[in-house]
């Protein structure tokens, strides 16, 4: 058994189409970014990005035909930012800016931010998730407008198009690849303000949507930094979520089974098997994983 489970391993693995792919969604990247920059108020705000998901944390199946790059938001006088816990949504926030929008009105350096932060508050001074996505939706089309929605890798010229869906920003590749790459914004909030315990770093609170409770002031915290150090140096615990994945990929009844709930099954067994447990056979992590 543990031979089939890898040789599935191997065929559902993206290494081979890793480097071609990664080379245009970097080209594709850095144009959508310099060209955001050209927005002052964008830059005054932009704090860096990084990959997230499944390419991100190598648990991606087969081809690398989608990327979630989160772009980060840091607002001035960050410690400022009251941070409440929503107590209808757990695992949520809200943003209080009152104190930041107090401190910074007068401040030169940030006329123009102050300006664009006083448009997203509430009239409870709360960050409102519709405004914030509204104003960056503005944001990526002047971006694209600004490169005629096209990128040239190896002169091969790309259109670009652009959607949004959920919390991304989504820009879509046809040709010479078919991908689409999930542009997701994400507060930077400091590790003292985390609603979790034991937080050392930096965590971000991300404006994702529930289809089932309607919010325009819940954002969904995000400890990436933490999930990465879990699931680090775990031998097979990726190579069974991959194939987990996979499962649920050939099974169409499986739809609703978001890679997300997945990682979270694995994350919560990695927080309580010890370390030699993902260096057992590959079939008897999958089953062991799967039972409970």
């Amino acid at each position: 058994m543990d031979e089939i489970f890898a040789k599935i391993n191997s065929e559902i693995n993206i290494k081979r189409y890793k480097r071609e792919y990664m080379s245009h969604f970097e080209v594709l990247r850095d144009a959508i970014f310099t060209a955001l920059k050209k927005n002052q108020t964008f830059t005054a705000l932009y704090n860096g990005n990084y990959l997230r998901g499944s390419y991100a944390d190598n648990l991606k199946v087969k081809y690398p035909n989608e990327y979630d790059v989160v772009f980060r938001l840091k607002l001035p006088e960050e410690k400022r930012i009251l941070v409440v816990k929503d107590k209808k949504i757990p695992g949520n926030v809200k943003l209080d800016l009152s104190q930041v929008l107090h401190v910074i009105v007068n401040q030169k350096q940030h006329v123009n931010t102050y300006k664009q932060l006083k448009k997203m508050v509430t009239s409870e001074s709360l960050l409102s998730i519709q405004i914030l996505q509204s104003w960056l939706e503005s944001c990526f089309t002047k971006a694209l407008d600004d490169i005629n929605k096209k990128i040239t890798y190896n002169d091969i010229t790309t259109t670009l198009s652009y959607s949004k869906q959920g919390p991304a920003h989504t820009i879509s590749v046809k040709e010479p690849y078919m991908y689409a790459v999930d542009f997701v914004p994400a507060i930077v909030l400091i590790s003292s303000k985390a609603i979790l315990p034991s937080i050392s770093k930096d965590w971000d609170a991300i404006p994702k949507p529930l289809k089932f409770i309607h919010s325009d002031t819940s954002f969904r915290a995000s400890y990436d930094n933490l999930e990465n150090e879990m699931i680090k140096n775990k031998n097979n615990l990726k190579n069974a979520l991959r194939i987990i994945k996979k499962f649920r990929d050939i099974h169409t009844n499986m739809y609703k089974l978001k890679s997300y709930y997945i990682k979270t099954l694995f994350l919560w067994r990695a927080s309580r098997e010890p370390e030699k447990f993902w260096y057992q056979p590959i079939g008897f992590v999958v089953v062991q994983v799967s039972l409970k």
